[in-house]
């Protein structure tokens, strides 16, 4: 800037007209000698003047310049900075009756938002058998089948006390299992339920909170319920639930009057798609869409009905006459229970004879059974509250006890044979672990357990689902942890690092070193993350700009050994009690967690958590004094040989099942009333080759030993047939006297069983376990080397380009990821793990 000027410059730079005027001004020109000398002492004095004045003015401007960029980027952004959450959340969100191709029916931009970046099962999830709303609901949050959750049907009479259950039922006695809200508070975080089935139901650590569970009430409009789940993430981060449900009826109200081809449904799944765009942009306003995992299910599909499907018990009369009291349901799942007086295989037998004669109308579309000649695959045996004759209806078709007129045209169903794809529902899961666009087969919703106890680095309690499942359809955890390279909230505003950028240049005219110098003003004000990414988009090519965002982005190297007290969010691959090892405590689990890394093998770490004091005993671990828990053949084995004369009750249980669950207080109670009785357990799961070999198929199973008389009896007992187990004590605890030595199962002596169990296993047999060498010995060890580490890399990076600076930090970091990453392969001739030592630490302490 040049504040004067000389008169001749005036005159050469001014209007021509102006300067002739000016010169006519003038009396005479005075001497060149005379007046140009004094004019340039003049004009020096200003000229040195002027360019101070420039210099402080431009630096005073660039100054307000950054602070007021500074204080504008952080007074409009601030709003839409991203609100990270620090802890994983999942939204589990049920649609009732969401039968899979609705969301094909019409165009629904929010559902498929989710299937676009997210996670869909291909074909549909496959519910479980019966294909009912509280069966269905149960066995997503709990992982088990309704057999073993207690849960067989929307209402039915317990046998044994004659109570009926109703989808009002909320006595804890019929909610078996552990529901993921109980392992969510279990494990010291914190639940929201807007209804589910069973989240009402006091149980366990579970007590429905206040605030944070509602009491079911089909009144409560659908956006209020958005807006409550909504309302959760406005709490303070540690009051945040990890863990939400969200219900709502539709469309299964309208498949039921209508069937599923009806306008009206597609008029509640647009409904539908409205509430989850509703539930989505409320995420968004608070910047945390992308953190949530949003997992969209249904219970189970709908099929059309009419009156020409029908089927009359009546129209079996001259068979056999089947009153409507021994009817505890129709249909579409036919369930009868007759007086103990009649045989359930005779009736059986006359059903089925009348449905094959070809006079009873429709009766080819009815099959009949007994509970256990039921099709394996529909897990419906193993429960006392399973009436014991299941009839199975063909698609589309009801069972009636007799004719009448008062039925409607046509209407929606289902309850059917979960294998009809007709009762398949939806599975769409949106958030940091489920990759974006992918499709996965089709799977049973017992899975679901497992997966969302693994988003949330949950210890899973048993259940019928795969440990190896959530590999399948979910992110490694190391993607899910990847920063993105943007901050701003929401996909309408779409200012990421670019965009911010681009509006900075455009303001100050393209230049690229005051816009880089307001990015960085606006990073120092936390409005924006600076990453190597985010440079790279800017397209800024300094070197030092680039390698001082290189160095803050780096991640600190991760610690050898994952504390799973500290960090719960990291999973044991396997939850069941088999892991336990006589190289691990009573109280703790040994298991083994698979780490992915992106490009690089699976590493398998060896951890070890110990259970909290605090934490209750499983109901399989209340153990009476006289009670043994049997872990292999030959404990089993030394504890007959060690038992003598006295009488030997061999329990064998799953932890899954139900039967044994609400058998076992008895069986408790039993064995504190004979002390002189011997009980042992035997754990299905651990003991599997042991328990086929004992020809143990059904369970609770119990077999009776006794000295020399070896095996006294065996049978399946239930809590209503307890008094088989009284009776059995009854007739063998009695004084006698044996000669000879104990016998084992099935008459063996045990001497000779036991030889058989060790030869058994062919010399020379080995096998393959591999083992990861631990990078550091100690905690101390570790952070020395990883600050060493950073501070050399952070000085190569600064002194240097990028791409130097990348290849001297590989050459560099090349012998920690060498030791980081030793694995081999032991041959082990023992079931015993062999443990290796650590010889890495010396190594890498001298190389640092």
């Amino acid at each position: 800037l040049h504040f004067s000027y000389t008169r001749e410059e005036a005159m050469i730079s001014g209007d021509t007209l102006s300067a002739k005027n000016h010169k006519a001004l003038l009396p005479e020109e005075d001497p060149p000698s005379q007046s140009i000398a004094p004019q340039d002492n003049n004009n020096g004095a200003s000229s040195t003047i002027s360019i101070s004045s420039c210099f402080i003015f431009t630096s005073l401007l660039i100054i307000t310049c950054v602070t007021l960029s500074a204080v504008f980027a952080f007074v409009f952004f601030s709003s839409h900075t991203l609100k990270k959450l620090d802890k994983p959340v999942v939204l589990l969100i049920s649609t009732d009756g969401f039968r899979f191709g609705y969301q094909l029916k019409t165009k629904l931009p929010n559902i498929h938002r989710l299937i676009t970046n997210g996670t869909e099962a291909e074909t549909g999830l496959i519910p479980v058998f019966p294909t009912l709303t509280f069966p269905n609901f149960y066995s997503i949050v709990t992982g088990l089948y309704p057999a073993y959750h207690g849960i067989i049907n929307n209402k039915f009479t317990d046998p044994e006390t004659g109570n009926v259950f109703t989808m009002a039922s909320h006595e804890p006695e019929w909610w078996l299992g552990e529901p993921l809200w109980e392992t969510v508070v279990n494990q010291g975080l914190k639940a929201a339920s807007y209804f589910w089935p069973g989240s009402e139901v006091h149980k366990g650590s579970w007590d429905c909170p206040k605030g944070l569970c509602q009491n079911y009430n089909e009144s409560v409009p659908f956006d209020d319920r958005v807006d409550t789940i909504l309302s959760y993430f406005d709490l303070p981060s540690s009051e945040i639930p990890s863990f939400m449900t969200l219900y709502f009826e539709d469309p299964d109200h309208q498949g039921h009057q209508i069937g599923p081809d009806d306008p009206r449904i597609t008029e509640a799944v647009v409904n539908i798609d409205r509430l989850i765009g509703r539930l989505i942009n409320g995420l968004e306003r608070r910047g945390i869409f992308e953190d949530v995992t949003m997992i969209m299910v249904g219970d189970h599909g709908m099929v059309g009905t009419c009156d020409k499907k029908l089927i009359f018990l009546d129209d079996l009369s001259p068979w056999i006459k089947i009153p409507s009291s021994w009817v505890h349901d129709y249909t579409p799942l036919l369930a009868i229970k007759p007086p103990s007086d009649h045989n359930a295989a005779d009736i059986v037998a006359k059903i089925k004879e009348g449905l094959n004669s070809g006079e009873v109308e429709n009766g080819k579309y009815l099959k009949v059974y007994l509970k256990e000649d039921l099709p394996s695959r529909l897990h419906y045996t193993e429960s006392e509250r399973i009436p014991p004759i299941i009839g199975l209806v063909d698609e589309g078709f009801k069972v009636e006890q007799e004719r009448s007129e008062a039925y409607k045209e046509c209407g929606g169903a289902h309850g059917y044979d979960n294998a009809l794809f007709s009762m398949r529902t939806i599975f769409i899961g949106h958030g940091p672990m489920f990759a974006k666009g992918r499709k996965v087969p089709s799977f049973e919703n017992v899975e679901i357990y497992n997966v969302i106890s693994t988003i949330l680095g949950l210890k899973a309690a048993p259940n019928n689902g795969s440990n190896e499942f959530p590999s399948s359809v979910l992110l490694p955890r190391t993607k899910r942890e990847t920063k993105r390279d943007y901050t701003f909230s929401t996909q309408k505003q779409q200012r990421n690092a670019k965009q911010f950028y681009d509006l900075l240049r455009e303001s100050f005219g393209g230049s690229h070193s005051l816009s880089s110098l307001l990015y960085l003003s606006a990073w120092m004000a936390g409005v924006v993350r600076l990453s190597t990414t985010s440079v790279q988009t800017l397209g800024v090519s300094s070197p030092p700009f680039t390698s001082f965002a290189a160095t803050l982005s780096s991640p600190p190297l991760p610690p050898p050994t994952p504390n799973l007290n500290s960090d719960k969010r990291l999973r044991p691959l396997s939850s069941s009690p088999s892991c336990s090892s006589p190289h691990y405590p009573a109280s703790g689990l040994a298991s083994h967690s698979l780490l992915r890394r992106p490009n690089s093998k699976v590493v398998r770490v060896k951890v070890d958590e110990s259970v909290a004091e605090t934490e209750p005993p499983k109901w399989w671990e209340r153990n009476a004094p006289n009670m043994v828990d049997i872990h292999s053949t030959e404990e089993f084995l030394k504890a007959l040989s060690e038992a003598g004369e006295r009488l030997v009750i061999v329990e064998f249980y799953g932890t899954w099942c139900a039967s044994c669950r609400a058998l076992f207080p008895k069986l408790c109670k039993t064995a504190v009333e004979n002390p002189n009785i011997l009980f042992l357990k035997v754990n299905f799961d651990e003991n599997k080759p042991m328990c086929k070999s004992l020809n143990v198929k059904v369970l609770p199973y119990f077999h009776f030993y006794r000295g020399a008389d070896g095996q006294l009896e065996s049978f399946s007992c239930s809590l209503a047939k307890f008094q088989k187990i009284k009776d059995a004590i009854r007739l063998h605890n009695t004084d006698r006297c044996s000669i000879g030595p104990a016998k084992g199962p099935e008459g063996f002596t045990l001497d000779s069983l036991s030889v058989q169990t060790n030869a058994a296993k062919p010399a020379g047999s080995s096998k393959l376990q591999m083992y990861q060498l631990p990078l550091f010995s100690n905690r101390s060890t570790y952070k020395s080397n990883t600050t060493a580490l950073l501070v050399l890399t952070l000085c190569i990076l600064l002194l240097t380009d990028v791409s130097s600076g990348i290849l001297i930090g590989v050459l560099a970091g090349l012998p920690v990821v060498l030791l980081n990453g030793i694995s081999i392969v032991v041959e082990n001739d023992d079931e015993e793990k062999v443990m290796i030592n650590n010889i890495a630490s010396s190594t890498l302490s001298s190389y640092s």
